[in-house]
């Protein structure tokens, strides 16, 4: 029941944080993609699933952990390369 409910609340945030695509506004992440898939992504649209999403935020979470370790290598004076 409360796996349930948490799941709902999931959804309810990703959509609430959801942006509209703005033409000319581009990511190098889409560079490698064919420009139909581009042009699709920003007319039609297309949400992603919820275990997609789930996997992006991760993602972003330890990418974000990583920045943050590393820039206290640099405060520790260790050369983190």
């Amino acid at each position: 029941m409360i796996d349930v409910l948490f799941t709902e609340l999931i959804l309810k945030y990703l959509k609430s944080q959801k942006k509209d695509r703005i033409i000319g506004v581009y990511y190098p992440s889409e560079l490698p993609w064919c420009l139909r898939k581009i042009y699709y992504d920003y007319t039609i649209g297309k949400d992603k699933d919820l275990e997609s999403k789930l996997v992006m935020i991760s993602g972003t979470l330890m990418h974000s952990f990583i920045s943050d370790v590393l820039k206290f290598a640099k405060s520790e004076g260790i050369d983190a390369q």
